[in-house]
């Protein structure tokens, strides 16, 4: 007779865990599980917009560096031909990176308040300005061939020219456009974790 309401209790008990343990399963795979895909995801994302700001950025501190040489030093020649080295070899990478296909990570979207920015428009966001940076690396590539054909003397001013400034605001805006995105990444992965 005791050993009946003993094996009631631990019934019970094995039934308290099991349903338990069943809960917490469905609620790991329906919320937490979703929302570590998304973040996932975002990171993978944000890592794609981080190299390339990362190339932006490079070809803009050289390119300043390169206008900011003074003709009449004695190494001009030589600190000019290493700036443009520099910028034609990030120019090449660039371009490698940006011609080589990627899949942009899938966003499964659970909650509806997401699903504006994370859905196909934080896709398509990222297609339209991989192929602004593509052109932009092409448009430079150009620049810099039209500089080496360019004479000696015209070559100081070429380079502080109308199209040299324009390049140079394209690139700002490029680095603006991807930090916007970033920061608007870091935004939902905070939102996922609150």
């Amino acid at each position: 007779m005791k050993n009946r309401p003993i094996s009631k209790i631990f019934s019970l008990i094995i039934k308290v865990i099991i349903l338990l343990s069943l809960f917490l399963f469905i609620y790991y795979l329906l919320y937490i599980k979703s929302n570590l895909i998304i973040s996932e995801n975002l990171i993978k994302t944000e890592k794609i917009l981080n190299e390339q700001k990362n190339y932006i950025s490079q070809s803009r501190i050289t390119f300043i560096e390169l206008i900011k040489l003074d003709p009449k030093s004695p190494n001009f020649v030589l600190e000019k031909r290493n700036e443009v080295k520099t910028l034609n070899e990030i120019n090449e990478k660039a371009l490698i990176y940006l011609e080589n296909p990627y899949t942009y990570p899938k966003i499964f979207i659970k909650p509806k308040k997401y699903s504006n920015f994370l859905g196909n428009e934080l896709k398509e966001k990222m297609m339209k300005l991989r192929q602004k940076n593509k052109n932009f690396f092409i448009e430079q590539k150009e620049f810099f061939s039209k500089l080496e054909t360019i004479n000696f003397q015209d070559q100081t001013e070429f380079l502080k020219s109308a199209e040299s400034i324009k390049l140079l605001t394209k690139q700002t805006n490029l680095i603006l456009e991807h930090q916007f995105l970033l920061d608007k990444i870091n935004y939902y992965q905070n939102k996922l974790i609150q």
